[in-house]
């Protein structure tokens, strides 16, 4: 039912309950890491000389190459990969 006066359509539209939904709204969604972003920041830190340690790094999870490791793996990993 539509709020009767304007000063109550005013008090509703910017009610606190109105105001944590829009921001809700407005926080990014987190973003999909894919298997081309992984491979670049490992390939960096490779050529940074840290080649035996990103190999280690994807054994971990169980896997011989970088796509063998699984996509809800990745951000983990480039955490991981990033303090090297």
């Amino acid at each position: 039912m539509p709020p009767t006066s304007p000063r109550s359509f005013v008090r509703t539209l910017f009610s606190a309950e109105n105001a944590a939904e829009a921001e809700k709204a407005a926080e990014p969604a987190p973003a999909v890491l894919s298997l081309e972003d992984v491979r670049g920041v490992l390939a960096q830190k490779s050529a940074e000389g840290h080649t035996a340690e990103i190999q280690a790094l994807i054994r971990g999870y169980g896997a011989n190459r970088l796509s063998e490791v699984a996509p809800e793996h990745y951000a983990e990993l480039l955490q991981k990969a990033e303090v090297l």
